[in-house]
């Protein structure tokens, strides 16, 4: 998962361990497979990643909006209201893996 990210963003995930307040990285929470539908990617695993920083937002990384690679068309920072009234077009369902990460984060407790 880390090497991904960083292969998609630039965002090295270790840099901000200090900042991390909710994860699920020895196990995803989610797990999809369909090979009738899903030609290019027969297997997803989602993990939550969840970082707080309201008390040193000096370290929030916005650098990565710079970032560009041939696999990544934009990477872009979304407040969670602007995602939900976005007219993005997201490669493998990605906005439905946010929308089940985030009612995943509010079972568990972590949005009120």
């Amino acid at each position: 998962m880390i090497r991904e990210v960083y292969e998609e963003t630039s965002m090295y995930l270790p840099d901000y361990d200090p900042f991390l307040i909710f994860n699920t990285h020895e196990q995803p929470f989610y797990v999809h497979t369909d090979p009738e539908t899903d030609k290019n990617q027969n297997v997803s695993l989602t993990y939550l990643m969840v970082y707080d920083f309201y008390k040193e937002p000096d370290f929030f990384p916005l650098d990565i909006e710079n970032y560009s690679d041939t696999e990544t068309a934009k990477v872009e920072w979304l407040r969670l209201q602007d995602f939900y009234n976005s007219n993005y077009e997201w490669a493998f369902n990605h906005d439905k893996r946010i929308e089940l990460a985030m009612r995943y984060y509010k079972k568990m407790g972590g949005i009120k």
